[in-house]
């Protein structure tokens, strides 16, 4: 494993401090439609993880909603003028 990765996972676990804590916002699941309050850790630019996180910067996001990578859960195959296996990630449904 590279040291990049492992410096995230490390951030993840709370070992090391994010590079940025958003606190307290409200995160947005599309999947579950729920909206939770929770911290959002990132590190090295990327959304490391969700949960009670301290160090680093941190921004009170209290009041605001966070949907980290703003997943879209519903598209169009067609739409993509794709089709399934060539439609990045899908691979491992079919």
């Amino acid at each position: 494993m590279d040291g990049v990765l492992r410096n995230r996972i490390r951030a993840a676990r709370g070992e090391i401090a994010p590079d940025l804590i958003l606190k307290g916002g409200r995160v947005i699941n599309v999947f579950t439609h729920e909206a939770v309050e929770t911290d959002v850790a990132i590190y090295d630019g990327v959304v490391v993880g969700t949960g009670s996180y301290e160090g680093g910067k941190c921004l009170d996001a209290r009041g605001h909603y966070i949907c980290p990578g703003f997943i879209d859960g519903h598209f169009h195959i067609e739409s993509t003028m794709l089709s399934a296996p060539e439609l990045p990630g899908w691979s491992k449904y079919l």
